[in-house]
């Protein structure tokens, strides 16, 4: 699937022409913004990224093939890059091994993983989703700092939301 990428200045919105039965995976980039940074959808997915200040983080695009994602409007005040991509752009969560990151992510898990330890520094809200053919659920929503353990089922996506967040997981 080629990569698609889009860029603009302050608000705007660009059109998508990601297949409606495939899964995308949206990484926003505005380093120069210092308000609200919002973006949206038309199809069944709202909310695509919403923070403050400098923004870089990746949440995933047509969730419901039936309500695909065909305009994104980006609400922001500075210079921006939304690029939209496959699966293959997303790092994996392998067994055994740590992640870490900072703000929103995606993160793959690939078959065989059951369970994910998370930890979480933040003083704004931190969320947790997951998407696979087995389970496509809410796993974690508070605010402040956080350490869990949750049951996953790979292959599947585990989305981290926390634009303010560092976080570590580890699968197992």
């Amino acid at each position: 699937m080629p990569t698609e990428t889009h860029t603009g200045t302050d608000y705007d919105e660009f059109a998508t022409s990601w297949p409606a039965d495939q899964l995308g995976f949206l990484t926003f980039d505005c380093p120069k913004c210092t308000d609200n940074v919002a973006l949206d959808g038309d199809g069944g997915e709202h909310g695509l990224v919403n923070a403050i200040g400098a923004y870089r983080g990746t949440t995933w695009l047509n969730r419901y093939p039936d309500q695909p994602v065909r305009r994104v409007m980006v609400h922001a005040n500075g210079p921006w890059t939304a690029t939209i991509a496959d699966y293959r752009s997303v790092p994996a969560a392998e067994s055994g091994k740590l992640s870490t990151g900072k703000g929103d992510a995606v993160l793959r898990l690939p078959d065989g993983v059951t369970h994910v330890q998370f930890t979480a520094k933040t003083s704004g809200n931190i969320a947790l989703w997951v998407e696979s053919p087995a389970r496509r659920d809410l796993l974690l929503n508070q605010i402040g700092d956080v350490q869990v353990e949750r049951d996953v089922r790979g292959p599947g996506f585990l989305r981290v939301d926390g634009y303010e967040a560092s976080w570590t997981l580890t699968s197992s």
